[in-house]
């Protein structure tokens, strides 16, 4: 009888624990910013693999301060990304350039533009309504931002306010979303 208790209290502290990382997901809050930098972690599935994108740390670099966020990829290797908002911007450092990249910028509209640092991406917001499915969630009022490279391949990247990057597209197929842990 206890055995059969413990499974009990085992399954339902599993299916909460889903339930609660899947309400993460799936939510957000309409007031906060498309971009936060405070989430701890999420997990990313991007075409066949998929990667944990941990908070890790605040680092300076260039007398500027950066959060800093780990990816550590299903097949063992992992990258940093350093990111800061100034002035309502979200940007990111860029070992390439003289200036950081910017990833959102401070005003938000739909045919807003910018360039990354290297001037090799175009960055134009198509929709601050934007829907998009993917296995976990189905999202409404999601910013898009279309990135074009050089070689002209467009992808779209979904922001939900509260939570950041929820998903992207190429072609209009699904191609990397986020998932529960």
């Amino acid at each position: 009888m206890k055995f059969q208790l413990l499974i009990l209290i085992l399954m339902f502290s599993n299916t909460n624990y889903a339930q609660s990382n899947l309400k993460d997901i799936c939510g957000g809050f309409q007031d906060d910013e498309y971009f936060p930098l405070d989430i701890q972690k999420k997990k990313i599935v991007w075409k066949e693999t998929f990667y944990q994108e941990i908070l890790t740390d605040t680092v300076t670099i260039e007398n500027k301060n950066y959060v800093k966020f780990i990816q550590n990829w299903e097949d063992g290797s992992s990258n940093e990304i350093y990111l800061r908002k100034e002035d309502g911007m979200i940007r990111q450092f860029e070992e390439c350039c003289e200036y950081d990249t910017t990833k959102l910028p401070d005003k938000i509209f739909e045919g807003a533009e910018w360039l990354s640092a290297d001037f090799k991406k175009k960055h134009v917001v198509l929709s601050l309504s934007g829907k998009l499915s993917t296995p976990f969630c189905n999202y409404e009022n999601l910013l898009v931002v279309e990135v074009l490279t050089r070689d002209f391949k467009g992808y779209n990247y979904f922001y939900k306010k509260g939570f950041g990057y929820v998903g992207a597209t190429e072609n209009g197929k699904l191609f990397s979303y986020v998932s529960p842990d």
